[in-house]
């Protein structure tokens, strides 16, 4: 299974880092949006901080997700306009389990 596919009811952990010119820093807000293979958005708006700049947000798929491309991206705030910005979408698959 690659690194970037997953199951039905499996952990999801999603990071991000914060920087300015290569300098890690806190946002003021940073919002995670999750979209299923059939256009369901999710918001995250309280992922976890790890240290200056370091976020991640943990979820669990549904016993019945949507089957293939998820996208994410992050949005981001802070006290310098520079802070304020939307990441590249990334994505990740969710596929149907093999049979025994």
């Amino acid at each position: 299974m690659s690194q970037n596919t997953y199951f039905a009811s499996e952990a999801v952990r999603i990071t991000a880092d914060v920087n300015i010119l290569g300098t890690l820093v806190n946002a003021n807000t940073i919002t995670l949006y999750v979209t299923d293979a059939d256009g369901n958005t999710t918001t995250y708006s309280s992922p976890t901080n790890t240290g200056v700049g370091m976020y991640f947000q943990d979820f669990t798929l549904p016993s019945s997700p949507a089957i293939g491309r998820w996208s994410y991206y992050w949005e981001t705030t802070g006290f310098n306009p520079n802070q304020n910005g939307v990441s590249t979408p990334q994505y990740f698959y969710v596929r149907l389990p093999m049979a025994p």
